[in-house]
Parts: C-alpha cells; structure tokens; sequence
C-alpha cells in the first residue's frame, strides 16, 4: 500500500476518533443543556440553539480566512488546529456557564472552517484525477462510521438514565468525549506529507460535511420513547450514510456514467425521505413536542427509515460535490471550496431561522425545491467541465506531439 492510501486511511481514522466525541454531543447537546437548565437554571433552556447560531455565523466568515491560514501553516497543522477547537468545546460542558458555552461555540465556527477546509487540501493532495473519488469515499466512510460509535456509546451511557440527566453523568460523557476527541487531533499532528508526484498534479482544496448530525430534530409524542431515546437509534442508524459512502468508494466503476446520475437519486432519495417526514408528523412538530395527529401513524421504524435515507442522500452529495470541485478548479480549488461552504453555511444559519417560524409541510417544500434546483445546477456545472476537459485535451495532446517531435 503506497504512502498515500496510508495518508487517506489516517486522516479517515482522525475523523473517526474526533467526531465519535462530537457526533456524539450532536446528539445528547441540547438535551443535556436543557436538563441543566431544568435542574439548576444556571444556563438558558434554549442555549443549545444559540450555540449552534453563533457557531454556524463564525463558520460562515471564517471560510474566507481559511485559505489564508492553510497558505501559511498548511492542511495538516490546519486541521490539527482546527479540530483542537472541537475538543475546548467539548471541555467546556464540564463546567457550564453560557459565556464559556458562546465563546467556546464561536472558536469552534472558527476552528471548524480550518478543519474542513484543511481536510480537503490535504485529500486532494493525495488524490489524482482517477483516486480522487475513491479516497472522499473512503474518508467519508470512516468518518460516518463514528455514529455507530456514537450510538454504543449512548446506549451505555444513558440506558438507564432516567428522568433528568445527573450533573456527574454530564461531566464523566464529557471528559470521555473529549479525551476520544483529542486521540483524534494527535491522529492529524502525526500526518505525514504526501508523495511528490500527487503533489505536482493537483493543488489544494476543500472536502464537504453535512451537519446534519447537529440538527435539533422534530418531535413528536406520538413516537412513545423518552425524549433522551430517540438520540441513541438515529445515532445508530445514521450510519447507514455508509451505504451512500459506497457511491465514493466505488467511484471508477461508476464514472463511466458521470456523476450527475448519482446526484439525482441522492435527489429521489430526499425527496422520498421529505414526503415520508410530511406524512408520520404533524405540522407543529419543528416547535415543540406535539400530540396532534399526523397523516399515518408515525413509529420509531419509520423515523429510522427517513434517518437513513437523509444519511444516504447526504453521502451522495458530499462525495460527488467534492469530485467535481476538485476536478474542475484545479488551480484555485481551495478558494472555490471555501466560497461554496461560505453559501452553504450561510443558508444553514438561515434554516435555523426560519425553521423556528414555519411550519414542517412548509419547510419540506423548501427542501424540495432546493433539492431539485440543485440537481439541475450540478448537471449544468458538470456539463461545462466535461465540455471544458474535452476541448483542452486535444490542445495538449497537440502540443505534447510537437514536444516529442523535437527530439
């Protein structure tokens, strides 16, 4: 195995390690912020949203100074920065207080951009034209693969919790959270630098994550499980995005027929997921826990089934988008990528907005649109790459006869 196979597996490892800590937290966060606030008022019940708000804001600027840091200390030492910030964040629910939890929430946006933006470089830097699927694959799956952990390890930690959440069970989740967390920013420290060869033919970029797994979702009653519950089965059953990882993984047997086919069931897959959520709850559902009846009735089955498809729907993106930027912004990739993430957090802050306002059928038909004019955008942009690749090659293959000629 070369050295840069070994480069990807390490930095997917890293991933694991660092975000079976956060992943986690995604989870149990707003739950735990919401017990402490029931127990000891010593933080607002709705902290847990504001924390997400100021951290997806610092994300969103902090993407245009991204590729400036990356310049001067470059990917590996980005990340290791970066995902230094995820664990402070992570130690600060040890002893919580709400200026700690917003200072520390606007160091992760910060710490964030550094860490995606640093991935992507440094993959792309150990990629080509032909592995470059497979390794986002690759890294995508072992990434993804730390919500089984994520649901093990709550199901041990909480199984039987009941009631409210105990102060000592919040501080021993996590220290061990962030010791996992920290095993992974030494995975990144002890990186080691690409071959030369992957070097010279391709520049830096960025690589995506969807946040989904930081989402506070709807709730509905109807659904008999302890509000605590749920986390532990999506948790577990969000690592069916390791199916959609596959489309990744097996990128050169599919490239053949384009990227733009495995887009548009990443789209289907959504839009099933989308009109499956409309039916099982009932328009309130995005406000508050409901009992108000909904279209069928919903169960814990169904609810794993939507998670999974979101979870496959995500991997389809996430894996394609990067292929593309990648191959199609060779020069100035890592600009490109930190636009694209400055757009896509940016409408992440704005869903957090008006999913506090509208009502679930209205945002379902949001999502809808959106899904659908970005399948069409991409089938647009890749078009204009193939076009672009195709009209080049015969100019180089012109100009390297010529060389050759010469001698």
């Amino acid at each position: 195995m070369n050295r840069n196979k070994v480069n990807v597996l390490q930095l997917g490892v890293g991933f694991l390690l660092l975000f079976t800590g956060f992943s986690t937290h995604g989870f149990i966060g707003e739950t735990i912020l919401y017990s402490v606030s029931t127990n000891s008022g010593a933080i607002d019940a709705h902290a847990g949203y504001y924390s997400l708000a100021i951290v997806y804001a610092a994300f969103t600027l902090s993407n245009f100074l991204a590729p400036a840091v990356i310049a001067i200390i470059g990917p590996k030492w980005s990340m290791t920065l970066g995902s230094a910030t995820y664990t402070t964040f992570l130690l600060s629910f040890l002893y919580l207080n709400p200026l700690l939890l917003y200072a520390t929430s606007a160091l992760l946006g910060f710490g964030s951009a550094l860490l995606w933006t640093g991935q992507g470089s440094y993959l792309t830097l150990c990629s080509d034209a032909r592995t470059a699927k497979t390794n986002s694959g690759i890294v995508w799956a072992l990434d993804q693969s730390s919500l089984i952990n994520s649901g093990i390890f709550l199901l041990f930690i909480f199984n039987f919790s009941k009631g409210q959440v105990s102060e000592s069970t919040v501080r021993t989740t996590y220290a061990t959270l962030a010791g996992l967390s920290l095993i992974g920013v030494i995975t990144f420290a002890c990186l080691r630098a690409p071959t030369s060869a992957v070097l010279q033919s391709i520049e830096s970029g960025t690589a995506l994550k969807t946040g989904s797994s930081i989402q506070q979702p709807p709730t509905t009653d109807h659904i008999q499980q302890p509000r605590k519950e749920p986390a532990h089965f999506a948790a577990i059953d969000n690592e069916l995005n390791l199916g959609g990882a596959s489309f990744g993984i097996f990128g050169e047997k599919l490239s053949k027929y384009g990227r733009t086919p495995i887009i548009v069931f990443g789209c289907l897959v959504h839009l099933i997921c989308f009109m499956l959520t409309f039916l099982i709850l009932p328009p309130d559902a995005p406000k508050f826990s409901t009992t108000n009846v909904s279209l069928i009735e919903p169960s814990l089955l169904l609810a794993m089934l939507c998670a999974a498809l979101l979870g496959i729907g995500d991997s389809c993106w996430n894996t394609q988008i990067f292929s593309l930027l990648a191959t199609a912004f060779k020069q100035n990739n890592s600009q490109a990528f930190a636009i694209f993430k400055f757009f896509s957090s940016l409408m992440s802050c704005a869903s957090f907005y008006y999913g506090s306002h509208l009502e679930l059928h209205w945002q379902l038909l949001l999502l809808a649109a959106f899904a659908a004019i970005a399948t069409v955008c991409f089938g647009f942009v890749e078009r204009r790459t193939n076009e672009q690749e195709q009209s080049v090659s015969p100019v180089k293959h012109t100009v390297a006869s010529k060389d050759a000629a010469r001698f």
